[in-house]
């Protein structure tokens, strides 16, 4: 399968803490698009890419900034747009792998122990998302723990969306 080389990477990554012949889906959310890469063994087996990405959101929805309510709200919309087409995904697994270096700090920050991988269930991202839609709304981003950055926010955003619509259980980041 052809991949970039970043994502491949991830998905090697993702697959080196799986047991023998578990499935892994990597979530991978980039600039343009956002992959969603399943297989097992390190080797891959399919992909399905949508037609959004952090950058995206960013420029689009987010006209260039930091989302302020009303421009979250916008995103949000498209992003639920996207995942709506119906996309095939495979049943199994139901928790996404994600290399997300500055959600992963965030998620420690938070209180989750240090270790390679930090599992976060449906619950905690949604906590994680209540504390950027407070910064959006007015809160100081550094009171909520998290950095102001529109891309974090962008895929912050996208990862809710991906859980809640596509009914995945929750998300292991990796470092």
């Amino acid at each position: 399968m052809n991949l970039p080389d970043l994502v491949a990477a991830h998905f090697s990554r993702a697959c080196s803490g799986a047991l023998p012949g578990e499935r892994v889906m990597l979530l991978s959310i980039e600039p343009e698009v956002t992959r969603f890469v399943f297989g097992s063994a390190d080797e891959p087996e399919g992909n399905v890419v949508l037609q959004l990405g952090a950058n995206a959101v960013v420029r689009g929805p987010f006209k260039g900034g930091f989302p302020d309510e009303s421009r979250l709200e916008t995103a949000i919309a498209v992003v639920e747009d996207e995942l709506m087409k119906g996309w095939a995904l495979p049943g199994e697994p139901r928790l996404l792998s994600l290399v997300e270096p500055t959600l992963f700090d965030v998620a420690q920050a938070s209180g989750y122990r240090p270790q390679p991988r930090i599992e976060l269930d449906i619950q905690a991202v949604e906590g994680l998302f209540g504390r950027l839609a407070a910064v959006s709304y007015g809160s100081p981003a550094a009171q909520q723990g998290l950095p102001m950055d529109a891309e974090f926010a962008a895929r912050l955003l996208i990862l809710r969306e991906v859980l809640h619509h596509l009914r995945f259980d929750g998300v292991m980041l990796l470092a």
